[in-house]
């Protein structure tokens, strides 16, 4: 009998087998497209985007232009210069994150902050999981720049990170009470990146770590092989781990929300 392969229309998620005419198991036909389980639960989650797409409508303040205004994926219009995050869902997070490539995308393939926020929260101590998995969070907004051109750019760019970070961490309750932590991760999970993304040799990959920490760069960068693919959609799990890692009642007020 022959195999057929069905594609998600989204995610570009194969399954294998099954019939021509109908779906697989959880996957769905919307508006002519097939799409699978996990692009419908994402989508359900956040309530705010249909998974066919289609333009947001801004539901911001006043509605009048803002002249560093930027419109967010949920239709939030966010003020770059003075942010309200208090009506961002953790959708818009998710979306940016899974858009935004590590390495100013100056890699061969893929691999986004979502994906280094996942992961890097599976390595991270228990107790700031959390705070790792929504330390870049406002990448989502005001994108990402490389260290260099942060340095060069200075006091000026510090000032607007630092007060979207503090309102973006007070927005999704994180408690950053451990910087010091949640930066070794970082800096683990760049090493990590390094060898396996960017193909550097382990031992100069590795250098900068402390002895304590190489197990966990190791096991960083088997997760990394593990779960580098091209295509790769990490805006579903990305949502997936704020569910098990965000206090329960923020879960339950984004799914109010949504």
């Amino acid at each position: 009998m022959e195999i057929i392969t069905q594609i998600c229309s989204r995610c570009k998620a194969e399954f294998n087998g099954g019939n021509a005419t109908l779906p697989p198991p959880k996957w769905r036909w919307i508006a002519g497209k097939l799409i699978c389980g996990d692009c419908i639960a994402a989508a359900d989650f956040s309530g705010h985007t249909s998974v066919t797409g289609g333009a947001p409508t801004p539901v911001s303040g006043t509605g009048e232009e803002l002249e560093y205004g930027s419109l967010l994926r949920s239709g939030v219009l966010i003020d770059l210069a003075d942010p309200d995050y208090s009506r961002v869902h953790i959708r818009d997070i998710a979306s940016g994150l899974a858009r935004e490539c590590r390495f100013n995308g100056q890699i061969a393939g893929w691999w986004p902050v979502a994906a280094h926020s996942v992961v890097g929260s599976m390595i991270a101590p228990r107790e700031i999981a959390y705070d790792f998995l929504m330390h870049d969070a406002t990448e989502a907004v005001i994108k990402d720049i490389t260290s260099p051109l942060k340095r060069l750019l200075g006091e000026a760019y510090a000032r607007i990170e630092t007060m979207h970070e503090q309102r973006c961490f007070k927005r999704f309750r994180v408690p950053m009470a451990d910087k010091a932590s949640v930066k070794r991760v970082d800096i683990i999970m760049l090493a990590a990146e390094d060898h396996v993304i960017r193909g550097i040799p382990t031992k100069h990959a590795f250098r900068r770590l402390e002895p304590r920490e190489l197990n966990a760069a190791h096991c960083a960068s088997v997760h990394i092989r593990n779960l580098h693919r091209p295509n790769a959609n990490w805006e579903r799990p990305f949502l997936e781990r704020f569910a098990k890692l965000a206090p329960i009642e923020l879960i339950t007020e984004e799914r109010i929300a949504a």
